[in-house]
């Protein structure tokens, strides 16, 4: 076991060495403490950055739906336009159809007329030809 003189002389040369490890520690908490603080500016600043970036991507957001809502909108009536060009065009291929149909009746019915002028024709023409 260690006398007292030794036991001092060991603690005496002990305080120093500890003296400077606590004055280390306290430079490193002081600096870490700094440290700390503006990292806590930083990060306050990131959320307010954050916040507005949030607001304008939503603006944005807003912006860009909006514009895809007229989009389909215009779609919506453009189809509707073509749905009625579509019924109109209908519409008139049956008229046309109809009157179509119609003359070639008409035409048919002269046919037969011009067959039967025809045919007398033919009729006059042989018996003249047979008079003489």
């Amino acid at each position: 076991m260690p006398t007292q003189e030794e036991r001092l002389s060991t603690l005496e040369q002990t305080v120093p060495v500890l003296k400077k490890g606590i004055q280390d520690l306290n430079y490193n908490a002081t600096i870490l403490l700094g440290v700390i603080s503006e990292q806590g500016k930083d990060i306050r600043e990131v959320k307010v950055s954050l916040a507005v970036l949030n607001e304008r991507l939503g603006a944005f957001e807003q912006n860009v739906n909006n514009r895809f809502e007229k989009q389909e909108h215009r779609f919506e009536t453009l189809e509707h336009r073509f749905e009625t060009l579509e019924h109109r065009f209908e519409m008139l291929e049956q008229s046309v159809n109809s009157r179509f149909d119609a003359q070639d009746k008409k035409f048919e019915a002269h046919d037969k007329k011009f067959e039967q002028v025809l045919l007398l024709l033919n009729m006059i023409v042989s018996k003249l030809g047979q008079e003489k």
